[in-house]
């Protein structure tokens, strides 16, 4: 058999994930991953620069020993060089009514509704998060805890994103037990943790750089940085992929770009996804200002700061902090279209407005991410598998992989990607991709 040429379009983690599995296992002759920037990566990034620990993308990631991700981190032996995030990432508050309170789907409200979500009826279908809250518990519930939790992290309209999409665990209780609550129950009886609560998560001392540059070294020659797509066509069974630095041509193309620009590029039906843009905001302070330990603080939904989360990087990763007190935040932004100062401003301001730190940080940092989260709302799975059918039959050894699958979060990227790269593998084993003639 011919050796295959694969081109993957889109160098963060998606891309770089999918070049490796397909890389270490895979008879694969020739990789080409095709980055526009000057560096690999997307959106993990790492600075010291300032003084401060600043982690600029994603930072902490789900270990449970078997997925995707974890079997990567083992292959790189990033398993050795990860800590374990500190106990009070456990902790997460909101505000409610002015006050700061710690979020739990079991306090003393929720299971004032014990009665009404254990007899609540099974649906099977995909709803909103909000209906679904609201038809097992209370719309007040679903106000109160479900829309800081969920919005915090995702932003978008809980009357809009999917339950089966972001809240999968929840869901399935309800399918194979009837009741969330119920399954709370039987698990702690058993003295096992539920599944959501399974989990164990890993930060890098050294930054979460350390992830990027073990692929890139993985993948040494395989990478081209400062090399935009600009064209992409498929004829007689190739696939010819027009660059800044020139013309590729594969067997086999994946894109690991986000949805609108692969959406303008080759696929316009993945424009109907909607994105949202992001900004996160580093803060550093030379001094203790935090008002709870814990891992982070969700902000009111739609305050005027457009402020989403803030992160307490220096409690929830001490090991990178460089000073012996010091403060390190991270504030999420559901908007891209201010500047890095305007965002710096709107980060402190929220931080004052709803967490009544008055401190001027003495660093901070802003960085934009234009395509920074997709909205997965009701019926965007059956949408997408539909969509992979239809690419399927028009452009036969064509992939797509990133953050609009499965959810935005590294574990779920990776997982994408091996999934693909180990149907790529076995399409080849099983020699019905057609050697060129």
């Amino acid at each position: 058999m011919k050796s295959k040429r694969v081109i993957i379009l889109g160098g963060g983690i998606s891309g770089l994930s999918l070049a490796y599995f397909l890389k270490r296992n895979s008879p694969i002759g020739d990789i080409t991953v095709v980055e526009k920037s000057s560096r690999a990566g997307g959106v993990f990034g790492t600075d010291i620069s300032t003084g401060f620990f600043f982690e600029r993308g994603p930072c902490l990631f789900k270990s449970d020993g078997h997925s995707g991700l974890s079997q990567l981190f083992k292959m790189l032996e990033l398993d050795k060089k990860a800590a374990v995030a500190e106990p009070p990432y456990l902790k997460r508050y909101f505000s409610w009514k002015g006050k700061m309170q710690q979020v739990s789907l079991f306090s003393l409200d929720v299971w004032s509704h014990f009665f009404k979500e254990i007899n609540a009826p099974v649906h099977t279908a995909d709803e909103s998060i909000y209906d679904f809250a609201s038809r097992r518990f209370s719309p007040a519930i679903a106000e109160k805890y479900f829309e800081p939790m969920v919005c915090g992290y995702n932003g978008g309209d809980l009357k809009k994103l999917s339950i089966n999409s972001y809240l999968p665990e929840l869901k399935a209780a309800e399918q194979q037990h009837g009741s969330i609550l119920l399954t709370y129950l039987r698990q702690s009886f058993k003295r096992k943790s539920p599944q959501w609560n399974q989990t164990e998560w890993l930060y890098f001392p050294e930054g979460s750089q350390a992830v990027i540059q073990a692929l890139v070294d993985a993948l040494a020659g395989h990478i081209r940085t400062n090399c935009a797509v600009e064209k992409i066509d498929y004829r007689d069974g190739k696939y010819f992929v027009e660059t800044s630095q020139g013309v590729l041509e594969g067997d086999i193309l994946c894109s690991a770009l986000p949805a609108p620009v692969i959406g303008k590029l080759w696929v316009p039906e993945l424009l109907s996804i909607p994105v949202g843009g992001l900004t996160s905001v580093c803060l550093g302070y030379r001094k203790k200002v935090l008002p709870k330990r814990g891992f982070g603080f969700f902000f009111p939904p739609k305050n005027e700061e457009g402020a989403l989360l803030a992160r307490f990087d220096s409690l929830v990763m001490p090991l990178q902090n460089q000073h012996k007190e010091e403060t390190r935040i991270a504030v999420r932004l559901r908007h891209s279209d201010a500047d890095k100062e305007k965002a710096i401003e709107l980060a402190v301001r929220a931080l004052k407005n709803h967490l009544k730190i008055n401190d001027v940080p003495h660093r901070g940092e802003a960085t934009i991410f234009e395509h920074g989260r997709p909205l997965m709302e009701v019926g965007h799975e059956p949408r997408i598998r539909a969509l992979e059918s239809m690419l399927a039959a028009r452009f036969p050894n064509f992939y797509l992989v990133g953050n609009y699958f499965e959810g935005t979060l590294a574990h779920f990227c990776v997982s994408r990607s091996q999934t693909v790269a180990r149907n790529i593998t076995n399409k080849l084993a099983s020699s019905l991709i057609p050697s060129p003639s």
